[in-house]
């Protein structure tokens, strides 16, 4: 029997987790650690620093250590919920009691000098503005904050100012926009709120132009927004690129939400904030339903994505007759807000890793994207059980108007060519709001990694959709432009689940359908192109948009295609390898061959790159044709279907009496002929023997040969 170990000694310490540790206990790590949040990778200098200039600082935007202190300001009960507790959570809470402490360790917020005039604040959620300098009377320099971890990324800025004097104008310089091209040079105006008031766009004029911070930066040019407010005394109005829209809001939308939809979540961002999912569907079916997954809001500044998607739920629990009917038949998977963690903070286009999101789809970080990997597991699920109809990725777009999608490419002899066109084409039908013309096709390199692409490839999804909102407006049939409104939104939405429904009668054919069972795709599709055969004038296309021309022309070849292709492409490759079997034989035969009247050219066959030379073998060709019987049908028969003859000339010619003439092997299958010898017919090559010595002679002169070499024999 074996002896029992020593005890372990006492611990003399006051705790220990020694003993625990070595029977198998470990400490738990908490899932959502505080994950650092940097803005000063790229420093932005300020105009300040002109010499001939002496511009004060007023205002520093809030800039927090890491995602924790930021949570701990932003998250209450009333806006989102962020239970993450840890030992760590609560040192930094014990550390950081007040927002005015920042990691810089910089005055955050309005200088006490400056506050009798105009007051400036972002100090909330999605809030988004970095300096304030004051450059002249009653003329303000802003900047934008960067997004978090990365050299900088600057499009969104949503701020309060509120002024605390006598009635004035108060110009506003918003210094560092990095994009050549934007919206705001096509009419786009901010978005404004006067004291607590609904958002309107703002009335007075707006300038774009080159900004007076490159006098400074050394690389690259910067663009600033310039715009002037009327404000009253004690008056404060909100400025934002767009109608915000938070997570505050959003939650408050799921909460009002009726019992029939299903409120869960696809896990948490990297920061630990719930990322919502909706499930919505109708009654329930003896047939399995396919799912149809929608996401919005990968790109925080996009804020049109979130307002178009609420409109599509509130119009999915409608009750309107294709929203019914597209619950019966389909379960929604609706994923509102993706990327919350930058929606909070206020970026432009990343996460807190300083990461694209939907450039991640291919290879997401565990650690670093779990949002892309929750989303990836939930279309893998679903693609298991019943399938997946539809992935719709909603984003807004900074330079062009109107709506438009993106969709995979697909090559034009597959049915899926015509189908994939058919979502965006019913809906340009019903509204102005969308453009077909803008829409695209293309696999890009360089969007392998975007959730469209990966759906399509990877996931083997078919109609794989990014579809694209302008920030501005669209423009109507007469060429105006008109700014987006809410209830443009809820037209749009109406329209695309309306378009939707038309897309899935003709692409998800159901054999339960009474109209369908007797029905053929090709009736389907001749109805499609009756619907569709409007033209548009070629004013109504972009410069690089894809030619409707093209579209109609692919529908009547896909027509074509649907009858015959399979088959016909059977056929064809099986009548390739047998005439390229036949034509490669060579057998050896009779010299008897019948010929008719209308002698095939053996010229072509068995031509010489000498003009001459071949001029005279067609002589030799034609005489002994004309001299051959004519017959009746005027074609070439034989006896046997598969008849195969040689016909050589061995004839002994000058000094070359010995050597053989070149063969000349081929088979036709034709039957009734009459035997004709035409072994005379080759006699006549004995000039090709005179020119051959010639080219002998002639190549020590390093002249090129006249004829070519004599064809060998394939077995």
């Amino acid at each position: 029997m074996e002896e029992i170990p020593a005890p372990l000694p006492l611990i003399q310490k006051k705790y220990s987790l020694e003993p625990d540790m070595i029977f198998g206990w470990k400490p738990k790590i908490p899932k959502s650690s505080p994950i650092p949040l940097d803005f000063s990778l790229n420093p932005l200098p300020i105009c300040k620093e002109i010499p001939e200039q002496k511009l004060p600082v007023i205002y520093h935007g809030y800039r927090p250590q890491n995602s924790h202190i930021m949570h701990k300001y932003f998250s209450t009960k009333s806006t989102y919920n962020y239970l993450v507790k840890s030992p760590i959570s609560v040192d930094i809470e014990y550390n950081y009691k007040h927002p005015v402490i920042s990691s810089l360790g910089r005055y955050n917020g309005m200088k006490k000098d400056f506050t009798d005039e105009i007051e400036f604040d972002s100090f909330f959620e999605c809030g988004n503005l970095d300096k304030v300098t004051k450059s002249g009377k009653n003329e303000y320099d802003l900047y934008m904050r960067s997004d978090t971890n990365t050299y900088g990324y600057y499009k969104w800025f949503y701020f309060r100012m509120t002024n605390k004097s006598e009635d004035r104008v108060v110009k506003l310089n918003i210094c560092n926009y990095k994009e050549q091209h934007s919206l705001f040079n096509q009419g786009q105006k901010p978005m404004i709120r006067f004291n607590n008031q609904n958002w309107e766009e703002f009335q007075g004029p707006v300038v774009y132009k080159l900004s007076k911070l490159n006098r400074v930066v050394k690389k690259g040019n910067y663009y600033q927004l310039t715009l002037e407010v009327n404000l009253k005394s004690m008056e404060f109005c909100y400025l934002a690129t767009t109608v915000p829209y938070t997570v505050s809001e959003l939650h408050q939308f799921l909460d009002n939400l009726p019992g029939i939809v299903d409120v869960g979540s696809i896990g948490k961002s990297l920061s630990g904030v719930t990322i919502p999912l909706i499930t919505i569907t109708g009654k329930a079916s003896k047939y399995p339903k396919k799912y149809i997954i929608m996401q919005a809001r990968t790109h925080p500044s996009e804020t049109v994505g979130s307002t178009l998607m609420q409109n599509c739920v509130q119009y999915l629990l409608s009750n309107e007759n294709a929203a019914t009917k597209l619950l019966n038949r389909y379960i929604f998977k609706i994923i509102p807000m993706v990327n919350v963690d930058g929606v909070v903070i206020g970026n432009s286009r990343m996460s807190f890793a300083g990461d694209d999101l939907n450039r991640k789809f291919a290879e997401p970080d565990s650690m670093l994207h779990p949002e892309v990997i929750g989303i990836k597991s939930l279309v893998e699920k679903c693609n298991n059980e019943t399938g997946v109809l539809m992935f719709l990725d909603i984003h807004g777009h900074s330079k062009k108007k109107g709506s438009f999608m993106y969709g995979p490419y697909f090559p034009l002899h597959s049915n899926t060519y015509f189908n994939i066109r058919l979502l965006p084409k019913y809906l340009s039908k019903k509204t102005d709001i969308f453009r077909y013309y803008s829409c695209r096709f293309k696999s890009e390199k360089s969007m392998r990694q975007s959730a469209r692409l990966v759906m399509s490839q990877d996931l083997h999804i078919k109609y794989t959709y990014t579809m694209e909102n302008s920030l501005f407006g669209y423009v109507d049939n007469e060429r105006n432009s008109h700014s987006f409104k809410p209830e443009h939104f809820k037209d749009l939405a109406k329209k695309l689940l309306e378009s939707m429904y038309k897309f899935s009668k003709v692409v998800d054919l159901r054999t339960t359908q009474k109209d369908v069972k007797n029905k053929n795709n090709e009736t389907n599709l001749h109805e499609i192109i009756e619907e569709n055969k409007e033209i548009y004038s070629s004013s109504e296309s972009d410069s690089q948009s894809e030619s409707e021309e093209d579209c109609l022309e692919a529908k009547k070849n896909v027509l074509n295609a649907i009858k015959r292709f399979r088959n016909s492409r059977k056929d064809t490759s099986v009548n390739k390898k047998k005439n390229k079997t036949r034509s490669n034989k060579r057998i050896r035969s009779q010299n008897h061959l019948s010929v008719n009247k209308n002698l095939p050219d053996l010229n072509k066959k068995f031509s010489s790159p000498q003009k001459n030379n071949g001029n005279m073998e067609k002589l030799a060709v034609k005489s002994i044709a004309q001299q051959s019987p004519s017959n009746e049908n005027n074609t070439i028969t034989f006896n046997d279907t598969a008849s195969k003859i040689e016909l050589s000339n061995c004839s002994n010619i000058e000094s070359h009496s010995e050597k053989s003439i070149q063969r000349l092997n081929f088979s036709v299958q034709k039957s009734n002929y009459s035997k004709i010898n035409l072994f005379e017919m080759f006699t006549n090559r004995k000039c090709q023997l005179v020119v051959n010595s010639q080219n002998r002679f002639k190549k020590n002169l390093n002249f090129p040969a006249f004829c070519a070499r004599p064809m060998k024999n394939k077995e």
